[in-house]
């Protein structure tokens, strides 16, 4: 497997005060402490910024749930790192069933990747496996709205990745991770861990199962 390069937020609602001047009993003026603000727009100045924090929330979602699913990622891969693991049957765990390939490489695509990843799982010839003295993990996302934009790919993540800008699909991010010796860059590499749905699966340099 190629080896990889890692890549190196209350609103609180000030509500001026508000002084009522009751020097005449038929008028009675509101004016704001600070600035002068008519009272009648203090509601709608609490709807605008209430509208505001909705929006920024809204905004917020997506970036919010990326560093969800990437920490779900680590605590999968960190279980590589434990001592005694047992590298075959975790690796195992992220072994992809028929449906898995259909949703990921279509219909097709599907068919060839399974064929050609089958005979590997069937042989145990896919383990993710650290090296000795490599104790930490570096992890690295591909969004993959991202490449089939066109956009340049991650500095590290495989190149061959750019053949496989329209055959890809079903998943959000694609990870490439690789386990490292404390302080060093260079380590065992891997790629082609994604979401399917619920399901975390493995899908290693997947341009060499379509033929690319």
């Amino acid at each position: 497997m190629k080896n990889f390069v890692p890549l190196k937020q209350s609103h609180h609602l000030h509500n001026k005060g508000f002084l009522m001047d009751l020097t005449s009993r038929q008028h009675a003026s509101y004016t704001s402490v600070t600035n002068c603000t008519p009272f009648f727009l203090s509601p709608l100045t609490s709807l605008t910024t209430f509208l505001l924090c909705c929006l920024l929330a809204l905004c917020a979602t997506p970036a919010r749930a990326a560093e969800d699913e990437a920490e779900k990622a680590r605590k999968i891969l960190a279980q590589f790192l434990a001592p005694n693991a047992d590298y075959a049957a975790l690796t195992q765990k992220l072994r992809p069933g028929r449906q898995d390939y259909a949703a990921y490489f279509g219909s097709d695509g599907g068919k060839r990747a399974m064929d050609f990843y089958d005979q590997y799982w069937q042989a145990s010839q896919i383990v993710i496996r650290p090296r000795s003295g490599q104790t930490e993990l570096v992890l690295m996302a591909l969004d993959l709205s991202e490449l089939k934009a066109g956009k340049p790919l991650p500095t590290g993540f495989p190149d061959n990745y750019d053949k496989l800008r329209s055959k890809l699909r079903g998943a959000k991010t694609i990870y490439a991770f690789k386990f490292v010796k404390p302080g060093e860059s260079k380590g065992m590499g891997w790629d082609g861990l994604v979401r399917l749905g619920n399901r975390w699966v493995l899908f290693p340099t997947p341009w060499k199962a379509l033929g690319d």
